[in-house]
């Protein structure tokens, strides 16, 4: 794998630029973040990141975005799109709202999709995907095939016939209970996924974000988990839990490519993260 040094470091992000895209291929993602002070004295330098859809996704791409207050955009190693907001002062039992828009197009071509740096830092064992484990390890061998395509949708299959949902589950199973108990949410059937992928020799990664073929303003309940599998020299969609393979793929609006090393800001958070005393709604 990769040494995780590599990963280190953020840098501003490049500008995003509108480009006359046909109306009917766009979408919008609108956010309101409300920043609380819930005690009686001001608040002094907060700052709040947070995952946006990620500049250049598998099957959609950012054309525009922007946000209320003082903020800047930034990105990391692996592309992802992290809005910096920053309040200097929130006086006593004040709240101050953030508005964020952005405005994605579907991209069909592939065009807009990146590879992995290294298809080799997809393949590891992370914590919660634990594709070396002997039990993982022997229920991926009779799932292997001659071809990637093959070996991911052998233990896509397995996992979507296999696994019993449970509605939201607050806490991260990962790959080993999920595969023990056949039970969980959207997180663990995409660790499971990910960990038999790559156990079958597929790069394959967790991805967290929403699915939506319209506009949204979502509520905390819409982010979901997946699967993006590379065959075929390209990151492909595998949603067992929503029972989606290589289908209505640019539904999907990836914010967060999970990783289990601090890389950026938000350390190991899945939306965000605050540094300071204020509380935060979205």
């Amino acid at each position: 794998m990769m040494g995780r040094r590599c990963f280190l470091g953020l840098v501003a992000a490049a500008p995003v630029v509108s480009v006359g895209v046909p109306q009917a291929s766009l979408r919008a993602v609108r956010l309101n973040v409300l920043m609380t002070n819930p005690f009686g004295h001001d608040l002094k330098q907060q700052t709040l990141w947070m995952y946006l859809p990620v500049l250049a996704g598998s099957h959609t791409r950012v054309i525009h975005q922007e946000a209320s207050g003082g903020h800047s955009f930034l990105s990391d190693a692996l592309g992802h799109n992290i809005l910096e907001l920053r309040l200097d002062r929130l006086a006593p039992y004040a709240h101050r709202v953030f508005n964020v828009l952005v405005l994605l197009e579907s991209v069909h071509d592939q065009q807009g999709a990146k590879g992995p740096p290294e298809p080799g830092m997809w393949l590891g064992p992370q914590r919660n995907i634990e594709s070396d484990h002997p039990l993982i390890a022997e229920a991926a061998a009779p799932l292997r095939r001659p071809t990637s395509r093959e070996s991911a949708l052998e233990a896509y299959r397995w996992v979507a016939s296999r696994m019993t949902y449970t509605g939201y589950l607050s806490e991260d199973s990962g790959a080993l209970i999920a595969f023990r108990t056949r039970r969980g949410d959207c997180t663990e059937y995409s660790s499971l996924l990910v960990a038999l992928c790559r156990a079958c020799g597929v790069p394959a990664r967790r991805v967290g974000g929403y699915v939506s073929d319209r506009s949204i303003a979502p509520r905390p309940s819409d982010f979901h988990d997946w699967a993006e599998v590379w065959i075929e020299g390209r990151w492909r969609i595998a949603d067992a839990q929503l029972q989606n393979w290589l289908t209505a793929e640019e539904r999907y609006i990836p914010l967060r490519y999970y990783w289990d090393y601090p890389i950026n800001p938000l350390g190991l958070a899945h939306r965000y993260r605050i540094f300071g005393e204020a509380t935060v709604n979205l």
